[in-house]
């Protein structure tokens, strides 16, 4: 999470408040990749659902969250996760 949103905040995006304390109690759990998985498996079928037709991930060195959510979204990579 700390990655995702120093990325954002050096890209001039705004987290909304409730994303903040939304991660703040997933970490007291130690649930950040369980809760990003959730809500990006969440904003990617919403975009889908609208018409768009390719996503970008950006994987900050945790490509297999991004894993996940194309296997949650019903997509199977073509390639494989390398460290």
């Amino acid at each position: 999470w700390k990655g995702t949103r120093n990325f954002a905040r050096r890209c001039g995006t705004p987290i909304p408040a409730w994303v903040e304390e939304a991660f703040a109690t997933a970490e007291r759990d130690n649930r950040q990749d369980l809760l990003a998985t959730t809500l990006c498996t969440e904003m990617c079928d919403t975009l889908i659902g609208e018409g768009v037709d390719a996503l970008h991930f950006y994987t900050l060195n945790k490509p297999e969250l991004t894993r996940d959510v194309c296997f949650a979204l019903g997509v199977t990579p073509k390639g494989t996760l390398e460290n």
